[in-house]
C-alpha cells in the first residue's frame, strides 16, 4: 500500500514539476531580456493581443506591434540594470512582477502580468512608465 501511494505521488510530482519550472524559466527569461534590452526575447512571451503601455503608446496591441514599440523604446533608452522589487501570484494563477529599469536616460517602473494561455505562460499586460520616485 505504501509503495503504491509513494509511486503515485512520485509520478504526479514528476509530471507537475516541469510546469512550475517552465513558469519560473519564463519569468527569469523576461527579466534577463529586460536587463539586456532585448525586445525580441520579451516579445516571445507576449500574448497575441495584450494591454501594452510605454511612454508614447498605450492600448491593446498585437504581439508584433508591441514588440516594435518596445524595440524603439530600448533603442532610445539603453538598459543599464533591472531590479525586481516585488513579484507574486494571484488567486487565479496569474503571475506578476514589478521592477525598476535603469537606463541611460533615467529610471522606469516596469509591470508585467502573465497568465497560462494555451499551455504556455504569456504576458497579457505589460507596462513601462517613467519612475517619479
Amino acid at each position: 500500500m505504501f509503495r503504491y501511494l509513494f509511486t503515485r505521488l512520485l509520478l504526479i510530482f514528476s509530471i507537475l514539476l516541469p510546469f512550475g519550472a517552465m513558469s519560473q524559466d519564463a519569468q527569469d527569461n523576461i527579466i534577463k531580456a529586460l536587463r539586456e534590452g532585448s525586445a525580441k526575447e520579451v516579445a516571445r512571451y507576449f500574448n497575441p493581443a495584450l494591454t501594452f503601455t510605454i511612454p508614447g503608446h498605450d492600448g491593446i496591441f498585437s504581439q508584433s506591434q508591441a514588440e516594435g514599440y518596445l524595440k524603439r523604446f530600448f533603442d532610445d533608452n539603453k538598459p543599464i540594470t533591472f531590479r525586481v522589487n516585488h513579484q507574486g501570484k494571484s488567486a487565479d494563477g496569474a503571475r506578476f512582477f514589478i521592477g525598476i529599469l535603469t537606463c541611460n536616460t533615467g529610471t522606469f517602473k516596469v509591470y508585467s502580468l502573465m497568465k497560462m494561455m494555451e499551455g504556455r505562460e504569456r504576458i497579457i499586460q505589460f507596462q513601462i512608465e517613467t519612475n517619479e520616485d
